[in-house]
């Protein structure tokens, strides 16, 4: 199999409510592992990254963030069902614009116009376990300094 090599820029968002976060679930169907990771997607050329976390959630949920703050940046090398994968990740802290959107327990992810499944909040205890899976590498540093 050719596996095209490319590295994908992307911007990811960190919305939190209380000590909880909102995440994607996903399954890896080949490692038969559940992961999970905040909200986002690749930086189109020309667009800056703040801006790319803002577009980003909006198309994945519907709901528009506001107010985004740089966090940290996470060089993130992978394999997702079975094949390899490199993205430079910016990671933002953003807010919902409305705040209405804060008492809701799910929302369902559109990506490339499927379904996908959904965002949840989970706690920050949660994501930090050892056996949790959390992309990109470094969400858990940057989560355990956020008050």
């Amino acid at each position: 199999m050719l596996v095209q090599q490319k590295i994908r820029a992307t911007a990811q968002a960190v919305i939190q409510r209380g000590s909880a976060f909102l995440v994607y679930e996903s399954f890896d169907k080949i490692k038969k592992e559940y992961f999970y990771r905040p909200v986002g997607g690749g930086v189109d050329f020309l667009e800056p990254a703040a801006k790319t976390v803002l577009r980003e959630v909006y198309e994945e949920l519907g709901i528009e963030v506001v107010n985004p703050v740089f966090l940290g940046f996470s060089e993130n090398i992978f394999t997702f069902e079975g094949l390899p994968g490199h993205e430079l990740v910016q990671i933002f802290q953003c807010e919902f614009k409305d705040k209405a959107n804060y008492e809701r327990e799910s929302f369902v992810v559109i990506e490339s116009g499927r379904n996908e499944g959904s965002a949840v909040w989970k706690s920050r205890d949660d994501l930090l376990k050892p056996e949790v899976r959390f992309y990109p590498n470094g969400m858990k540093d940057i989560i355990s300094k956020i008050m």
